[in-house]
């Protein structure tokens, strides 16, 4: 399935691990085909900016769907988990639903969850798909 973008002056899509900038004057489309991860530069989080746990805990999520599962991305993603809810144990449930959509494959369900989680603190009472248990965390 094709996805049909349309970007303005200066504004960046990524593509897996390729960032695409329009650098001319006029709104283009861009037209792409195939199974990479795509992900507006304006939704994404810069390394430098992730220093508080949430924001950690969000670049991580990110860094999995743009460039996939790894041992490292998942240990890094652990050690997110643990951090944000060793400074906010308040969202633990919300955590763990990340965790179970990582667990089922719906990793850009998780980045769009966390987001969110970012942006409002909590997100209790969305109703999100059913998953099932999800990952373990331990430090």
């Amino acid at each position: 399935m094709t996805l049909k973008l349309t970007l303005k002056p200066g504004e960046s899509v990524c593509i897996g691990t390729t960032r695409l900038t329009v650098r001319s004057a006029a709104t283009c489309t861009v037209l792409i085909d195939g199974d990479a991860p795509v992900m507006r530069a304006g939704d994404m989080l810069e390394e430098a900016h992730a220093s508080e746990p949430m924001a950690r805990f969000r670049y991580v999520i990110q860094e999995i769907y743009l460039r996939g599962q790894s041992p490292e991305r998942m240990d890094a993603y652990v050690d997110a988990a643990v951090g944000l809810i060793a400074s906010r144990p308040d969202i633990a449930a919300s955590v763990q639903r990340v965790n179970a959509l990582l667990r089922t494959g719906s990793v850009f369900e998780a980045v769009k969850f966390a987001k969110r989680l970012a942006k409002i603190g909590d997100v209790d009472g969305v109703a999100l798909p059913a998953c099932p248990a999800p990952l373990a965390l331990s430090a």
